[in-house]
Order: structure tokens, then sequence, then C-alpha cells
């Protein structure tokens, strides 16, 4: 029989808009982190409301405009799944649609990515005072409890 080290869960939530995102972790050691990253998902515009090119191809300044947004959304979401890579479990938070975009991409890492996203909410603008209470209230809740036990019992 192996003895087994208790380690604490490691926790996160995530509260993410196409301007930004809030790392929020908890812990029952520390008291909770919370850290703010920029995102450069917002399209460049010059004065006349278009996206600043100025090499001449086939395509439209609108094709331009959703490529760029994609691959800054694409370095947005990888900078986050590196925070999160350290991480056992996420709750994700926030406006939009753009929630369900970052599990997706959470998930093309592989069933084997270490963090597994255990809620996910709709949450409009919040304090950070506000961001840190609803994570700590997901983490604590009979949720929490019953997405946890489901993981469990996939891998079992």
């Amino acid at each position: 029989m192996k003895n087994r080290i208790y380690q604490p869960d490691r926790r996160i939530g995530v509260w993410i808009d196409k301007n930004k995102v809030y790392l929020i972790k908890i812990s029952s050691e520390n008291p909770a982190l919370i850290e703010q990253i920029d995102s450069d998902i917002i399209e460049r515009m010059d004065e006349t409301g278009e996206a600043p090119y100025t090499e001449q191809t086939p395509f439209s300044r609108q094709e331009k405009r959703q490529h760029h947004e994609h691959n800054s959304q694409l370095k947005f979401f990888q900078l986050i799944i590196s925070h999160l890579k350290n991480e056992q479990y996420a709750f994700i938070f926030g406006p939009g649609t753009i929630k369900q975009e970052l599990i997706n991409a959470i998930e093309k890492e592989g069933p084997h990515f270490p963090c597994k996203v255990v809620g996910v909410e709709a949450a409009d603008k919040l304090t950070n005072n506000q961001m840190i209470q609803k994570v700590i209230d997901f983490f604590t809740s009979l949720r929490f409890e019953d997405a946890k036990r489901r993981l469990l019992a996939k891998t079992d």
C-alpha cells in the first residue's frame, strides 16, 4: 500500500473577455492572488475605421482584419493556457462567447492536460473583490465537488 502525501488542489478562476483576462488563484494556505493579462485581440484601426494594412493582396480588408483577430486570439489563449499548466482545476467565467472558445483551445491540448475545466458561468464586469468571492464561492460549492467527482470517475 502506497502512502499518499496530501497535496491541496490547485484551483484557478479565469474571468475572460476579448480585452483581458483575470487569473484568480486560490488556496487554503495563501490569500487569493489575482493577475490581469491584457489582450491585443482588438483589431487596430486607422482614422477611416479600417485596419491598417498596406500590402496589396487579393484579400479584402475585412478578411485581413478577421485573420489578424483570429491569430491574436490564438496567441492570447496560448498565454492563458501556459498559466493553467500549473493548476489542477479551472472555473471559467465572463461575458460573451469567448469562454467557450477558450475551453475549446484547452480541449485541443488533449486529455492529459493537467488543468480540468470544472465550471463555466456567464458574468458581467466585476470588481476584483467580486471576482475573488465568485471563485471562492464556486470552489466551496457542491457544483465543484460534483464536477470533481465526475472527473475522478472518468479516470478510474
